[in-house]
This record gives structure tokens, sequence and C-alpha cells, in this order.
């Protein structure tokens, strides 16, 4: 155990956890591996400080950073989650193909359960997609997106340095004044980093799904645009919907439970209506993101077998949107200007 290691050990393991010893021999292993070499090569082509990456062999469905050691770290029970979402994905955002429509789907009783509680069986001959050679690739690029998406959060925190403001901007002398105040900073921070990570997202999927694209095309472009923007859209809002149900945000403080990982969503779609999308003029950035937003509704209505929506109307509560809205203004006193923004 390296220097690095055993600090992170101290500051952050609980008993039992460790450093994820990983085995590329294993199925699950290959996975694990894969995951971790991309992640390594993102943060060491990100601007900035460079941010280290370690997998945890723990249970806890948990991402952390710590900002003086410049580390990211995720949990074995994260990486099980995302392995289950990309599931869900690669399912249900196509037909499923006549060989496999009677294998009992695994979530097919309660999906939200199997997400929870599930146990993901690498050799179940009803894990029909992890053998297709074309959907085991669709799997594998959900995967790396909903990856991707949680670890380019992490290093959000980083470069909007939410850890120095945080202690630059200290408590309200006021308990009940401070936890209404940390709330709100805290739903920012979320804002801010989900910000960060869909620009870079992005620009993650257009280096893997179009590789070849190396010269500029206007009409490309647009093209190019339209299916990294949906394929991120889905692959946030797969992880969002999924950590509402895996790990709910805290808001035990509150009378009303405030739906985070839904307004978060929320923020990202607006965001990307008020700013467009890789410099594309107004109607044709428009289109491309009502366009994905409606495929995103449709895809995740099915795979969480509506619920999915039910999650989307707890935004319409006025006493949510209220906070909400202090939330959005809090925002700007929490983004760099400079690691913020890809521009």
């Amino acid at each position: 155990m390296d220097e690095i290691e055993r600090r992170i050990a101290q500051r952050h393991f609980k008993p039992g956890e460790g450093i994820l010893q990983i085995y590329t021999e294993d199925p699950d292993g290959e996975m694990y591996d894969s995951l971790l070499r991309q992640g390594r090569e993102i943060c060491a082509s990100l601007p900035g400080d460079k941010v280290s990456l370690y997998f945890v062999d723990g249970v806890r469905c948990q991402a952390g950073a710590d900002s003086e050691l410049k580390t990211v770290m995720v949990w074995k029970g994260m990486l099980d989650l995302i392995i289950k979402l990309a599931s869900l994905l690669t399912v249900h955002a196509r037909p499923i193909p006549p060989a496999y429509q009677a294998s009992p789907l695994p979530w097919r009783h309660d999906v939200k359960v199997w997400l929870k509680d599930g146990v993901f069986d690498w050799e179940s001959p009803d894990y029909w997609w992890l053998r297709d050679p074309e959907y085991r690739a669709t799997f594998e690029t959900f995967a790396f997106a909903i990856f991707c998406f949680i670890l380019l959060h992490e290093v959000g925190h980083f470069h909007n340095l939410h850890a120095v403001r945080r202690a630059e901007r200290g408590a309200s002398p006021e308990a009940e004044a401070a936890d209404d105040q940390e709330r709100l900073e805290k739903h920012a921070r979320e804002v801010i980093a989900d910000t960060y990570a869909m620009q870079f997202l992005m620009d993650e999927l257009k280096k893997r799904l179009f590789a070849d694209e190396t010269h500029y095309d206007p009409h490309k472009h647009i093209a190019i645009t339209q299916a990294c923007f949906t394929f991120a859209l889905i692959a946030a809002s797969a992880t969002l919907w999924g950590f509402s149900v895996a790990i709910p945000m805290d808001e035990s403080h509150q009378e009303n439970s405030y739906p985070g990982h839904a307004f978060r969503l929320r923020a990202i779609q607006s965001t990307a209506l008020e700013h467009r999308i890789n410099g594309l003029e107004p109607h044709t950035a428009h289109y491309i993101i009502s366009t994905a937003m409606k495929q995103c509704a449709e895809i995740m209505s099915v795979l969480s077998g509506g619920d999915f929506v039910t999650w989307d109307q707890a935004l319409q509560n006025p006493i949510h949107g209220a906070h909400y809205e202090k939330v959005c203004e809090e925002v700007r006193n929490w983004s760099n200007p400079f690691y913020g923004s890809k521009d």
C-alpha cells in the first residue's frame, strides 16, 4: 500500500474495506479493469491539477472526492449499480431480438428491488446482452457513459474549488439559518458538478463513438452533437433516477422530501436549453435538446415501469419549486469561471 492509499484508508474506509483487487480473468473483473483504465485516462487528460482514481472494495453505493489528496474514489457498490443501470438501458433502449424475447429478465418482478438488492449474475444465460456481440457493445458504452458521468461529477467538485469555497464561506451564526443555507449550498454544488460532467461527457462520447471523424464538417457536427448529447442525457437520467432508488438524498431534516436527484436532471436540461450545445444556432440546439429529452423520457418510463414519470411529477410541487429557484440563485457562488467550463 503506497502513501496515498494509506491516507485514503485512514480517512475514508470503514472496517473491512480496502482498495479493490481486480482479477481480469473474472467477468466482473474484466469490466472493473476496463472502467478503471478508462477513468484514469480521462483524469489524466482533463485540465487543471491531475486527479488520481481508486476503486474501493466495499458494498457502499458511493463515490467521493478528497480535495487535499486530489483523489476520486468509487466503491464497488457504485460500480455494481452502474452495471445494473447499463443493463436496463441496453435492454430497453431498443427492441429485444426475437431470439431473446422468451428469456426472463432478472428485474421482471420489481426493477427497484433488483437495483437495490439484486445480485448481478454474469454467468446466467438470462443475461443474454452480455453474450450477444452487438448488445454487449451497447452495454459497455452505457456503462462507460454512466461511469464517466459519476467520475466527472466528482472531478467537477475539484475544478470548481468546492472544498476551498466551503472553508472560505464558513457557517451562518444561527443554527436554523445555517441548516437552510447548508442545504441550498449542497444542492447548488451538485448542480454545478453535474453541469461540468455533462460538458466533458459529451467530449468523451465523441472520442469513443466517432473516433474516425477527425475533420470538422458542419453537417456531421450537428449529427454528432445530437448523438452525443442524447446518449449523455440518457446516461445522466438513468444515473440520477438510479440514485433516487438506491441512495436517496438525505432530506430527513425537511418536512417535505425535496426530490434532489430529479431537480438535478431538470437543471441539466435547463442549462442545455439556456446555453445551447457545441455552439449550435438556437433553433437547431433547441430541436436536438427537445428531441433528446422526449426520447430519454420514453426509455426511462419503460425501464422503470412508469416510476420515472412519478419521480418527475414531484417537480410540480410549488414548495419544491421555490427551493429549486433558491438553488439556482446560489449556483453562481460555487462556479469556477475557469475550470467550470470547457470554453
